[in-house]
């Protein structure tokens, strides 16, 4: 099988970055109306996007975002096909099995991601033979952080809270 190498569009990137930032900003300020002047959203979307490239760290986000939002995009894609197949809402058989078929395609996507993407992710799991080995320190503290008494309470409180206020507003509209 013959491969390509495509080490040579990382020279690119930064400009895709500044592409991709400026088309997202301009495209958000003109949906929105915040400002009604076309040359104020051009310039404001160059700027932030020059902004946003400058600076190292959103860039190196937008460098390791990009190839995972291709990669929903693509999976988005194959999932819509499938989805096609389900047919009429009425012929409950062919909605079945074309949900079935999803269900499993989905459940193949997510085993897949597991073990592509498995030495990426074992150094962050707590109780993993791998915890912290290679793994970037910021990201342990977080998930240490998150994985305190005091955080798992908040957590859970804010959960049981909003599930409460969800069921409170709900039986209020009954009535």
């Amino acid at each position: 099988m013959a491969q390509i190498n495509l080490s040579g569009i990382e020279y690119f990137v930064p400009l895709i970055g500044f592409i991709l930032v400026f088309v997202i900003i301009y495209a958000v300020l003109n949906k929105t109306k915040v400002f009604e002047n076309l040359w104020l959203e051009l310039f404001i979307s160059f700027l932030v996007s020059t902004l946003f490239i400058s600076v190292i760290g959103p860039l190196e986000y937008i460098q390791a975002i990009t190839p995972w939002f291709a990669i929903l995009l693509v999976s988005l894609f194959f999932i819509l096909v499938l989805t096609g197949f389900i047919g009429d809402k009425d012929d409950a058989l062919k909605k079945w099995v074309g949900q079935a078929f999803v269900y499993i395609l989905l459940l193949v996507f997510i085993i897949a991601a597991f073990f592509v993407f498995s030495s990426m992710i074992t150094p962050y799991i707590p109780g993993s033979g791998n915890y912290g080995s290679g793994a970037n320190k910021d990201v342990l503290k977080l998930i240490s952080w998150a994985y305190e008494s005091k955080t798992a309470g908040a957590f859970w409180l804010i959960l049981v809270s909003a599930l409460a206020s969800w069921i409170l507003v709900r039986s209020g509209k009954k009535k």
